[in-house]
């Protein structure tokens, strides 16, 4: 039902944009020359990396917590994990991600990533970020 409501919504930008938005990567406002391409690789190398990092970690405390852990020391990280994830908005922990991780970032990766790391996918592009990063 979604799916078909965004369907019928779209229409006027299907007709307009054509199926190639999906495809493109262009994004000209003056020319009206769009495409969603660069987007859609950001979202899903996002998406995967937040997997790789999450997966591994949420089974393994997960395991821990079942399988290894003493009652005691299972209950409590239980109870604590439990309360922090339903009581604290998903922005709280992007921010806390962003104050924890940046530091290290700023002075471990991005002074070897213009010289090292480079020709990765993930670092390549316009330099601003990581500048705006040393300069911090």
């Amino acid at each position: 039902m979604l799916v078909g409501e965004l369907f019928d919504s779209s229409a006027i930008s299907r007709h307009k944009l054509g199926w190639g938005f999906l495809t493109s990567q262009a994004w000209d406002p003056v020319s009206e020359d769009f495409g969603a391409l660069p987007f859609i690789y950001g979202t899903v190398v996002t998406s995967v990396l937040a997997l790789l990092l999450a997966v591994p970690l949420g089974v393994g405390a997960a395991i821990f917590l079942s399988e290894l852990a003493p009652p005691r020391i299972s209950d409590a990280l239980t109870f604590v994990s439990w309360s922090c994830w339903r009581g604290c908005p998903r922005v709280i922990y992007g921010l806390l991600a962003i104050f924890v991780l940046v530091p290290p970032l700023r002075e471990q990766v991005a002074a070897v990533s213009p010289t090292k790391v480079r020709f990765l996918p993930f670092f390549q592009g316009p330099l601003s970020v990581w500048g705006y990063w040393r300069r911090a």
